[in-house]
């Protein structure tokens, strides 16, 4: 029990140091009960705004929490399971992001909300994850859940946003907050993770927060592209993201 303590607390406080960190709050609209809508933070920090049918709110990341070598991926929610879903590796949650199923170590954290003002959400600080390190449900794996892929699931598109194919470009730019980046991962001789432009890792940058996988992995498949967000840190790339899938960022 005493592990699994420590465990979930290193969890939480690796949550708490992710992103940016924000010093004033941030307004969302408001939603309606039962609404499920993607949304960003001003920094640009994806996030889910839960209504849920009680007539409360919660704003929860969008990060799976399972991040094998440091690599994060987006999740998708669905509508008919009322729940979330890591596309790349099946973990699932509820609405209230508590972890039901896969190989996720924790629920999803949120971040604090007053809903005083009705059609405004004032969004805080972020919060430890939902629930403990067990699966509430561990049968809702059985089910199927976005059963018809992309088309079937809610996720965010960055519609607008600046495309970055240039991971150098992007570095030297050091834009503030997320930033949309077009490429895959690579490494380089000493198995450093690389953020590599899809023309090759002669343009490439180092991604910080991401190590290498067991040799016994398939490398490209872990690295695939095209599409990724992370944010410019002290000349690096960090808390590089997976996004699956994409629609056209710039609406061409």
């Amino acid at each position: 029990m005493v592990v699994g303590t420590l465990v979930l607390v290193g969890v939480a406080a690796a949550w708490a140091a992710f992103g940016n960190d924000r010093t004033e709050p941030v307004t969302l609209a408001a939603p309606g009960p039962g609404e499920v809508r993607p949304d960003y933070l001003a920094d640009g920090e994806p996030v889910f705004v839960v209504g849920h049918p009680d007539g409360s709110a919660q704003v929860i990341s969008a990060f799976s929490t399972h991040s094998p070598s440091g690599s994060h991926t987006l999740l998708w929610w669905c509508a008919d399971s009322r729940g979330f879903v890591d596309p790349a590796y099946g973990s699932r949650w509820d609405e209230y992001g508590r972890k039901l199923y896969g190989p996720a170590l924790t629920g999803l954290p949120s971040f604090a909300v007053d809903d005083s003002e009705g059609s405004e959400l004032i969004v805080g600080g972020r919060l430890g994850p939902a629930g403990g390190e067990e699966a509430v449900d561990p049968n809702v794996g059985l089910e199927p859940w976005c059963d018809g892929g992309p088309d079937s699931a809610t996720y965010h598109t960055f519609d607008g946003w600046q495309v970055w194919d240039s991971p150098s470009a992007a570095v030297e730019a050091a834009p503030d907050g997320w930033i949309l980046l077009e490429g895959e991962l690579g490494l380089d001789a000493t198995r450093q993770v690389l953020f590599c432009s899809l023309s090759g890792c002669e343009d490439s940058v180092a991604a910080a927060t991401i190590q290498a996988p067991d040799p016994a992995v398939d490398f490209a498949s872990f690295g695939a592209g095209p599409n990724f967000i992370g944010r410019v840190e002290d000349g690096v790339l960090v808390d590089v993201t997976r996004v699956m899938p994409i629609a056209d960022p710039e609406g061409s």
